[in-house]
């Protein structure tokens, strides 16, 4: 793995600011719409119209997991701000499986709590990309 990635500081900042702007917007946007789901296990059971609402309006209308790929999106942003190729690979092979493997693991526990609900919207939703 090369030690820098051979591009100016400029150029670098101005690709780290093309992710991060929308990921930050779109984590903005995400967390805002799911704080609206209720995280106490009492008030989930009753929530299944709710939880419904909300996924079947904003960022969550789209993209199943829109905060798991800004995450990811901040190691990509910080490895070109550190010049660092090596934090890019650590996040394409370590965290982005990582978060992948957390995004599954949500999934399995929301078929759990919405059987028939979650997969009409994993049909209709992308993973990660909108589907089109």
């Amino acid at each position: 793995i090369p030690s820098s990635f051979g591009i100016s500081k400029e150029w670098r900042y101005a690709m780290a600011a093309l992710i991060a702007i929308p990921s930050l917007i779109m984590e903005l946007i995400a967390w805002k719409e799911v704080g609206t789901l209720p995280m106490n296990p009492e008030k989930q059971a009753k929530s299944a119209i709710h939880y419904q609402c909300v996924l079947s309006k904003g960022i969550y209308r789209y993209i199943r997991h829109p905060i798991f790929v800004c995450e990811f999106s901040w190691f990509y942003t910080l490895s070109l701000l550190l010049d660092s190729p090596f934090l890019m690979v650590v996040s394409g092979v370590v965290m982005q499986p990582a978060c992948y493997h957390m995004c599954k693991s949500d999934e399995a526990q929301l078929e759990r709590q919405y059987p028939s609900e979650y997969k009409k919207y994993e049909n209709d939703t992308g993973f990660w990309l909108p589907k089109f």
